[in-house]
Formats: structure tokens, C-alpha cells, sequence
């Protein structure tokens, strides 16, 4: 959890929030009295703790959904699907586990810890695997949705998938057929998990292009707003301009300092500037 606490850290200050190496301790001290148990007193510990300005709390809260829900959750998630597909309940899925586990040790068969992870549906140590994996192929760099099939195969290639397939059809070959955990059950079994984790790794991906468009998403919205008439604009649509250019400021300063500078914008060459009040026509 330190590491994950400190990866969260270094996500936020990327997308404009503050967060100082003193409030980082005071988090983990948070953590440490609250425990882990409940979702909602990790997420109340460190929005405490790491979130000084109120315009910074609908980023923490994107982030923290993102970061702590998003791989963990979709891992079990698909892991339930695959028992359902199978028609097997969590009963007959945790059997089924402990009959193949039998098997494997019998058979001396010593899998890599991702084929066991994957195998034992161990949603904690394939999370772990995941996040190393990610880092090593530098996900972190990831800027534009283009990239997204690039950093999918970085990943499965760091996390080692291109191996994975043969060793898991090695360790079918040798519990043999027609015995308990083996077979055709077996079989849909390692092909469904095999599907999993290519769904999980996209999942990982699009995570992480989501949280770097946290900040592309506050431009868009900037631009669709500057893009309307001030005369149609709604209380809400300029309090959500007034946020967006406070983020602006805050996270591009030299960008908005240029904007800023502006006083009178300039026309297009196309048009010319006629004094006198706004036409009713030059409102639509």
C-alpha cells in the first residue's frame, strides 16, 4: 500500500493538486488509524490530509476513483464473469481452484508467480504484477488515445504474457487428460483467464490515458464555453468557465499569463470591427 500511496502522490501532483512530501506522511499516518476496511474512510483519510483547496477536491475525487477502484475492481470483476461463463459458483469456482492446486503440486509443476496469480485468481498479486509491468514499459508516458494499442503491447510485453500462453499449455499437458481439474473444464478454464488478462491490461491502459486527460478534459470543456455567446451562458456554465480557468492558471501558468495579456482579442482578417452595441443577430 506505501508504494501505491506514493504512485497516488505523484498522480496528483500531475494533475495540478499540491500534495508535499509532509502531507504524504501525514497520509500514511491517516491510513495507519483509519486501516484499509472501509473504502469511504481511505478516500475522507487522504482527501483530508493531501487536498488543501476546494477547487482541487473534483480532481482528487476523478483520480482516487480512477486509481484505487478501476484495476482492483475490474480484475474481480472479470474474474466473476469467467466463473459465470464457466456456469460455476464462487462455491464451485473456489473448489475447482483448490482441486487444481492439488493437481499442480502433485504433478510437481512450479508455475512463474504470473500463471499462478492468474491461475489462482490472486487479484491482489496480479494487481502488483500489473502496476511493475506498467512501469516498466512506461505507461506514465502516455499522452493521446492514439497510443493506447502501442502501450497495451508494452505492457503484456513487460508483464511477460508472450511466454505465459506456452507455459500454461505445458502445465495442461502434464496433469493429463481425464482426471479431476483437467480437461475440457480445465481447458475453457485457462482460455477464459487468458482472455482476462488481455481485457484487464486494456483496462490498465485506458486507466491510465483517462487519468492524464483529466487536465485535456478541463481545456475541452474551456473551449466549449469560450465557443458559446456569454449571452446564452447559464449560471452553472460560467461557474464551471471560472473553475476551468482557475485550473488553467494553476497548472499552465505561462499559457495563461499569455492569455491573460490579451486585452482586446483580435478578428479574424476575414472580418472587420463595426462600433456600436451587439446586433440581435450576433447573438446567435
Amino acid at each position: 500500500m506505501d508504494e501505491k500511496l506514493v504512485e497516488f502522490s505523484a498522480l496528483l501532483r500531475q494533475n495540478g493538486v499540491r500534495v508535499s512530501v509532509a502531507e504524504s506522511m501525514d497520509a500514511f499516518r491517516a491510513l495507519a488509524v483509519t486501516g484499509l476496511l472501509e473504502r469511504s474512510e481511505v478516500r475522507a483519510a487522504l482527501r483530508t490530509t493531501m487536498v488543501k483547496r476546494t477547487v482541487d477536491v473534483p480532481v482528487f475525487e476523478e483520480l482516487f476513483d480512477l486509481f484505487f477502484s478501476g484495476l482492483g475492481q475490474t480484475i474481480t470483476t472479470i474474474t466473476r464473469g469467467t466463473a459465470e461463463a464457466l456456469e460455476m459458483s464462487e462455491a464451485d469456482l473456489q473448489k475447482f481452484l483448490e482441486e487444481l492446486e492439488r493437481r499442480l503440486k502433485e504433478a510437481g509443476i512450479e508455475l512463474s508467480p504470473l500463471a499462478q496469480a492468474l491461475l489462482r485468481a490472486d487479484a491482489g498479486t496480479l494487481e502488483r504484477l500489473l502496476r511493475e509491468a506498467a512501469e516498466r514499459a512506461g505507461l506514465s508516458d502516455i499522452e493521446h488515445g492514439f497510443q493506447e494499442g502501442r502501450f497495451t503491447h508494452g505492457v503484456a510485453t513487460a508483464l511477460g504474457v508472450g511466454a505465459l500462453g506456452d507455459e500454461l499449455a505445458r502445465a495442461q499437458a502434464a496433469l493429463g487428460e481425464g482426471k479431476p481439474g483437467s480437461g475440457q473444464q480445465l481447458e475453457a478454464y485457462v482460455n477464459r483467464r487468458l482472455q482476462d488478462l488481455t481485457e484487464v491490461i486494456r483496462s490498465l491502459v485506458r486507466g491510465a490515458l483517462k487519468g492524464k486527460d483529466v487536465d485535456r478534459v478541463d481545456q475541452q470543456r474551456l473551449q466549449s464555453l469560450s465557443e458559446k455567446s456569454f449571452y446564452y451562458l447559464t449560471e452553472d456554465e460560467i461557474r464551471r468557465m471560472q473553475e476551468a480557468v482557475t485550473k488553467l492558471a494553476r497548472r499552465d501558468p505561462a499559457r495563461w499569463r499569455a492569455l491573460a495579456s490579451v486585452k482586446r482579442p483580435r478578428p479574424h482578417p476575414l472580418f472587420r470591427i463595426v462600433p456600436g452595441d451587439v446586433e440581435v443577430w450576433e447573438r446567435t
